[in-house]
């Protein structure tokens, strides 16, 4: 132990405080006598370092006794010389005398010491022994080890214990310091929301529940809190708080709260599949839309209603207003509908459930879906009819709930096409049972419904004054026709159906020309891609009817219009105008158009790339309208370049097999993007690679060859016909 003096003012002489200071430095030695280096600080020797030998017989027969010994807090100072020893405790002080001054006292005074001064415990095994990261965020949980057994250990052999291990993967003591910022921001994150939960406890007055609801979904509204929320696992604490604090009560303002909730968790997908998979989302949202009505929407209500009277006749006061203004002006700055978009509950929930992966919904939901489209699409029949009349197709002011919510049309036709190409959870349901079954109680209306859909947007996308204005209305409107070419593809009782309605051929066939017309028209690609999509689509969709039903074949050839109708007013359920034509003739002028395009390419053009497509199909189509009807192949026949019937049937015999075999590369492409186990996103349905040559397609992409097996039957027909012209 190394002991340092203070320099005091010298003595006179070899009086009694010489005595005295050689009395303490003794006592400070023999205190020492198990060491093995003391500095002797003696007035003789004053920088002399002295070895003393531990012996047995080692003592100090003239020193003095201690008189008091006992003292309860004792000092090892001695006059002016003092060292920096702590306070020694009255129990590990013994009695300096050479009677009981032992060598077990003695280790244990210097075992004590060094304790205070040779080797204090390190930070690693201190925060072990207390469980500093033992918490419950903490990925990383140490292993179990005595961190006191180093302290028995002699000094000099291992003064420090070993380190202690993690269970991670990494071997370092410390983790990252961008997992204890992530630590540390989540848990003051947590601290700092955490009165939002507070007031949403079952012992919360009602009114401090939607408070604490609709700040807490206010904050959801910030990018940046949103962020935070996904990395301290805060959503569905909050989805699961918010849901507990509703408890089923019916309260409009909680329960438009949790609609918002969900719809702001679903600009992530993932963070919507994560809530979903692990909590009751999908029951309670389904749970929601067979409930909920025009008549009962709180948002719908709030926003259709001209002044505070009318809502209180419909049963909100003052205390509902404000609230639900706040939650609808949420949803408006989020800018996950386009501006003018009429906000309602369904929307909400109809928007959260189409933004999940089809996989989760059972097929049982199917009926709820179907229920929201009809009401839905209930509001537009009238608002055709009255535009007929003259008036605006959707009222300048939207009261009275009369306006169609096409936002809300979109999402549910998005979750019916899904179902019927079968991406939902169908465990449970009989193989043998069509998915259209559930849909055929109402299939009138649901076809009513759509055609009028499909009617209406297309109105709108014609007088719309700028394309960004419409983006919401041409979704719709492409969904509506995607599902009538599902519902209609290899089923004879919705193409009946579908026939059965006078609007279906005309509108088809409307489609088709003024499609055609836009592709030359528009210069922007985008434009031109959305109006051969909307060709192709129409195309397919009077492709499936001909193909199931022989009734389509003659309105097809009974159908009149002509080519540059603009569509108006009188002209929308059928063309009115002069000069018109049969549709055959119509269809035959966009064939030979694309045939002439595709002989001369247009490098700067992008609608060329369609153009195979296109002509191919309105090939097979002619070869299935003159099959089995002799008055259609007259009719054609007579309208086809060429001076004998075997060079025009030569026509569409070569294209037809070129798009035969254009459809079994494209296949062949999409079965090896498959097999590589690549994939696209959901939206999205092909993807070429250039350097591959294949097609990449999402796992839910189905794959069907009947159209390569009717073009062939087409191109074998076309070639039997040749032969025998």
């Amino acid at each position: 132990m190394l002991a340092r003096t203070q320099s005091g003012p010298p003595s006179s002489g070899g009086g009694p405080s010489d005595s005295n200071a050689q009395d303490s430095t003794r006592r400070q030695l023999t205190l020492l006598v198990k060491t093995d280096t003391v500095i002797d600080l003696t007035e003789e020797a004053p920088s002399t370092i002295t070895l003393i030998k531990p012996t047995k017989s080692t003592s100090f027969e003239d020193s003095p006794p201690r008189t008091n010994s006992q003292a309860a807090n004792l000092r090892t100072y001695g006059g002016a010389s003092r060292s920096f020893l702590i306070a020694i405790p009255a129990n590990q002080v013994p009695s300096l005398n050479d009677s009981q001054l032992t060598e077990d006292s003695a280790a244990s005074l210097l075992r004590s010491q060094e304790d205070d001064f040779g080797g204090h415990e390190s930070y690693t095994s201190l925060r072990s022994r207390w469980g500093v990261d033992n918490s419950e965020d903490d990925p990383y949980q140490p292993l179990a080890e005595s961190s006191t057994a180093w302290l028995g250990k002699k000094k000099g052999k291992s003064s420090r214990p070993p380190p202690v291990p993690l269970s991670g993967p990494s071997n370092s003591e410390l983790r990252s310091i961008t997992e204890l910022r992530n630590t540390g921001e989540s848990r003051r994150f947590n601290d700092e929301v955490g009165y939002l939960f507070e007031g949403l406890t079952a012992e919360s007055e009602i009114s401090v529940k939607r408070g604490s609801a609709v700040e807490l979904v206010s904050k959801m509204a910030d990018p940046q809190f949103s962020r935070k929320a996904r990395s301290a696992d805060f959503v569905m604490h909050a989805w699961e708080t918010l849901r507990a604090a509703d408890g089923g009560s019916g309260d409009r303002v909680l329960g438009t709260a949790l609609d918002v909730f969900a719809l702001l968790v679903s600009r992530d997908p993932r963070d919507l599949i994560d809530l979903a998979n692990r909590g009751s989302l999908i029951p309670a949202l389904f749970g929601k839309l067979a409930t909920t009505t025009r008549k009962n929407d709180p948002l719908c209500i709030l926003n259709g209603a001209e002044n505070d009277i009318e809502l209180k006749q419909r049963g909100f006061g003052r205390t509902d207003k404000l609230p639900l203004s706040n939650l609808n002006k949420v949803v408006i700055k989020s800018s996950i509908f386009s501006e003018g978009t009429q906000i309602s509950n369904c929307l909400l929930v109809t928007r959260s459930l189409s933004t999940l992966p089809p996989s989760l919904l059972h097929h049982s939901y199917i009926a709820t879906v179907s229920l929201m489209l009809r009401s839905e699409l209930s509001h537009i029949p009238p608002r055709i009819s009255a535009y007929l009349t003259g008036l605006p197709l959707l009222p300048q002011i939207r009261t009275d709930f009369s306006a169609p919510s096409f936002a809300c049309v979109e999402s549910c036709l998005k979750l019916l096409e899904s179902y019927l190409l079968e991406r939902w959870d169908h465990k449970g349901m009989d193989d043998d049972v069509p998915l259209y079954e559930a849909l055929n109680p109402s299939r009138n209306e649901i076809i009513e419904g759509i055609l009028s859909c499909s009617l209406a947007t297309d109105i709108l996308i014609r007088e719309a004054d700028d394309e960004d204005s419409v983006s919401q209305i041409r979704k719709c409107h492409e969904s509506a026709l995607r599902v009538l070419v599902n519902l209609s593809h290899d089923n004879g009782t919705w193409s009946g159906a579908l026939l059965d309605n006078g609007l279906t051929v005309p509108m088809i066939v409307r489609f088709i020309v003024s499609s055609h017309r836009r592709i030359a028209r528009v210069k922007s690609y985008e434009d031109k891609i959305h109006a051969s999509d909307r060709l192709c689509l129409a195309l397919g969709l009077l492709t499936n009817l001909v193909q199931v039903d022989e009734r389509a074949k003659d309105l097809v050839r009974e159908t009149l219009l002509n080519r540059t109708c603009p569509g108006r007013r009188g002209c929308i359920r059928s063309c009115n105008c002069s000069n018109r034509a049969t549709a055959l003739s119509s269809l035959l002028a966009i064939f030979l158009d694309h045939r002439n395009n595709q002989s001369k390419p247009g490098v700067d053009d992008p609608g060329n790339e369609m153009e195979p497509i296109i002509q191919g199909h309105t090939a097979v189509l002619f070869g299935l309208l003159m099959r089995d009807n002799l008055d259609n192949q007259t009719s054609i026949l007579s309208m086809l370049p060429g001076d004998t019937n075997e060079q025009k049937l030569a026509v569409l015999v070569n294209t037809a097999r070129e798009f035969v075999e254009f459809y079994r590369e494209v296949m062949a492409r999409v079965t090896r993007g498959r097999e590589r186990g690549d994939g696209i996103e959901e939206s999205q349905a092909t993807e070429v690679d250039e350097e591959e040559d294949d097609v990449h397609v999402d796992e839910d992409f189905v794959v069907d060859d009947s159209g390569e097996k009717t073009a062939r039957d087409v191109v074998a027909f076309l070639e039997l016909l040749s032969d025998s012209s």
